[in-house]
């Protein structure tokens, strides 16, 4: 008898767990809307590349932008297709896209602006 009872409140508290490692209908709907636009705006980040100026002053690094849109893809696409609870590892995002300028670049820079604002 003692038996039995861990065993049904095994099975009942696996059970009750088990609802909340799936992913609900209307999150899946969500999250499968987010994957469209990141594949649109992958598009539109494609087309600004190929039309950009290739001897602009500050380029802005497509690549790199592509690449975390993908990175943010792949791990919602995974997430889809078998949540965990266990985290996971993911690449960091680049999260700079505009060359960094020096010191005294940045001052002439705010100067320019400055200018303008006044």
């Amino acid at each position: 008898m003692k038996y039995l009872v861990i065993t049904l409140l095994l099975i009942a508290s696996a059970s009750a767990t088990a609802g909340a490692d799936h992913v609900t209908d209307q999150e899946r709907l969500a999250l499968e809307k987010v994957l469209v636009y990141l594949k649109d705006a992958q598009g539109l980040v494609s087309k600004a590349n190929s039309v950009s100026a290739i001897d602009t002053r500050f380029p802005l690094n497509y690549h790199a932008l592509n690449t975390d849109i993908s990175e943010i893809r792949d791990a919602l696409e995974r997430h889809l297709q078998a949540p965990s609870r266990s985290p996971r590892k993911v690449k960091n995002l680049q999260s700079e896209y505009l060359p960094r300028e020096s010191t005294s670049g940045e001052a002439d820079q705010e100067k320019i602006i400055g200018v303008f604002v006044e």
